[in-house]
């Protein structure tokens, strides 16, 4: 899974954790990520003050509570987004949607900035007013039965293209979706992790194993090519497509259920 989703659907189940449970845990930062500023909508009347600004994770949600935050929910516009970018930082449109209790609905967004000096990032979040639907719904077990089906056709369409180590990817996915078994939390993951358990774990950890969507050496480069070559171009858009989809929803019901 890319770096920029991992730490939008942290900081969703940090807050959440913190809104139910009232501890203010720390929150480490990602090893890549060097600091967060999070920069929010001047409050009504002072078009020419300074919106608040934190540059921590603890100040930002103690601002959200101060202003009554009632909701959170990782949002991803996967249809709005170019599978073909994927590997791009700044490229997908995907943020955190959050709701207080005087009505008042907001989204905010990520930009990341690459520090060649610290080889680390800086990721301004910015809070802008929410402008879509905000009737989020999620159907858990539509969502869990679209992404089998899509591991499944996207893993004969790799065997049948030539590439193994993709097809073993995708079964590998499948495995972790359907296990009758908890899945293996890989060391690497973080605290807020943790919070995801049973269906919530299988699907968010089935999504990051099958999230092959980038640059070179990606599903993106050379079997895209290979497609085209043996007249397969229809099914891999098609499937490829699929998968994407199946893989945004998956991390959103995981993380917002």
């Amino acid at each position: 899974m890319d770096g920029e989703l991992y730490e939008l659907a942290r900081l969703a189940l940090y807050t959440k954790r913190t809104m139910k449970n009232g501890n203010e845990n720390e929150y480490k930062l990602g090893e890549y990520v060097n600091r967060m500023i999070f920069s929010f909508l001047p409050s009504e009347g002072s078009f020419f003050i300074k919106a608040d600004e934190c540059t921590d994770t603890q100040s930002w949600y103690k601002a959200l509570q101060k202003r009554a935050v009632k909701e959170i929910h990782l949002v991803i516009f996967f249809e709005e987004n170019n599978i073909k970018f994927a590997g791009f930082s700044n490229s997908a449109k995907q943020g955190l949607f959050t709701e207080y209790k005087d009505g008042k609905k907001t989204f905010w967004a990520a930009k990341w900035e690459f520090d060649s000096v610290s080889k680390s990032w800086t990721v301004y979040y910015k809070e802008f007013e929410w402008t879509g639907n905000s009737n989020l719904t999620y159907n858990f077990p539509e969502c869990s039965k679209d992404f089998e089906r899509a591991l499944i056709d996207i893993e004969k369409l790799a065997c049948k293209l030539g590439f193994d180590n993709f097809a073993y990817i995708f079964k590998d996915a499948y495995g972790i979706l359907t296990s009758k078994d908890a899945p293996l939390i890989p060391e690497w993951t973080n605290d807020s992790m943790l919070d995801l358990q049973g269906e919530k774990a299988k699907l968010f950890w089935a999504a990051s194993r099958a999230d092959v969507f980038g640059g070179m050496g990606s599903w993106n480069d050379i079997p895209d090519c290979v497609a085209h070559e043996m007249g397969l171009q229809e099914d891999y858009d098609r499937l490829s497509h699929d998968l994407y989809i199946s893989i945004k929803k998956a991390v959103m019901n995981a993380v917002n259920c």
